[in-house]
């Protein structure tokens, strides 16, 4: 465990064995901390260890990652709970900063969840763990038949449903997923973008002409690419391709794509990710946990915001569902720290 000594003063500085930056990797660096800003990286050198400063000479530091998806963790869903406790959790786990996502749950609670989620931005503190962002709202505008949530808690995107979520979210929604080939969806698509928020295109089988008509309109980003997702019937028929969601985002450069990278390869297969990669700028792909209550639990089964039953099992990190005797992926256990050991 990294040992740093005791001291009240606001100015410290961290022996690092490794720094990993995003363009480049450094060895035996001193960073200088002041009033909790970096003030300075550079060698070593001879420096030695004072009161108050950290040991990390024999560890790899990375800057503090930033989870765009994620519902929940050790218990807590964040729409109906989003306390100090998995706030710090996350911190400890590396993830110092997140967009609590929301889960389907019925209408009263969901925008309950959504007022109590503005009062936790309003009222977080620095030492209350990882910063909420904002708020991104995966649901309710997906399509009922896709993904791991229940079909009739999804809403029909008409201008009552429109005004609901905009005026309850406010200036903290951040991010906004749609399924793109919902009717009214373009008109939704619109006002969010107007309002400085990022729509993605979620849970969908939208053919690329519905995907074109969706990007005109201001969708910028593919949620969870290759999840929740299918290609709709190739229109030269059988032993050909279709085209959908995915493909489109994979081949336009506009688009950025966010992925869960579980250690198992449940959620993506490395043949996709190996594709992803290639076809997309590294600048372009955000790594995702889309962990949900049961991350940081013990093995078990688990009840979902829904009411559905998610199962994690030993050494998996991520949960299950079991629906008419068959077996569905429903949500994740994985923490990004641990995302991002899986790519390297």
């Amino acid at each position: 465990m990294v040992k740093r000594q005791v001291c009240k003063k606001r100015k410290f500085r961290l022996f690092a064995g490794r720094l990993v930056n995003p363009n480049s990797s450094q060895q035996n660096v001193l960073i200088t901390v002041e009033n909790d800003r970096i003030a300075e990286i550079g060698p070593m050198g001879n420096a030695t260890l004072k009161p108050g400063d950290i040991d990390a000479r024999e560890y790899t530091v990375v800057p503090g990652l930033i989870d765009i998806h994620i519902h929940g963790c050790v218990g807590e869903t964040f729409l109906t709970e989003c306390s100090p406790a998995s706030r710090k959790f996350l911190a400890s786990r590396g993830t110092t900063a997140f967009l609590p996502t929301t889960t389907t749950v019925e209408r009263e609670a969901f925008l309950a969840g959504l007022k109590q989620l503005r009062e936790c931005i309003s009222q977080q503190r620095p030492q209350d763990g990882a910063q909420l962002l904002g708020i991104r709202c995966e649901t309710p505008f997906l399509e009922p038949s896709l993904g791991a949530q229940k079909g009739d808690l999804c809403w029909p995107v008409n201008d009552e449903n429109i005004r609901a979520l905009l005026d309850a979210t406010g200036e903290d929604l951040r991010i906004l997923d749609v399924s793109p080939e919902l009717e009214g969806v373009a008109a939704l698509v619109t006002e969010a973008v107007e309002r400085g928020v990022i729509v993605s295109a979620a849970h969908t089988r939208a053919t690329v002409e519905q995907m074109i008509k969706a990007f005109q309109s201001g969708i910028s980003h593919s949620t969870h690419i290759f999840n929740a997702t299918e290609r709709p019937p190739s229109k030269a028929g059988r032993g050909t391709l279709g085209v959908g969601s995915d493909e489109f985002s994979l081949t336009n450069d506009d688009i950025t794509a966010e992925v869960i990278a579980d250690s198992g390869g449940f959620h993506v297969s490395p043949y996709w990710l190996e594709i992803l990669f290639r076809c997309k700028d590294k600048s372009k792909i955000s790594l995702i946990s889309d962990a949900v209550s049961i991350a940081g639990q013990q093995p078990g089964e688990y009840q979902r915001p829904d009411g559905n039953q998610t199962v994690l099992r030993a050494g998996e990190d991520v949960g299950w569902q079991v629906m008419k005797d068959e077996t569905y992926l429903s949500g994740s256990a994985l923490l990004l720290l641990d995302a991002m050991a899986n790519l390297m």
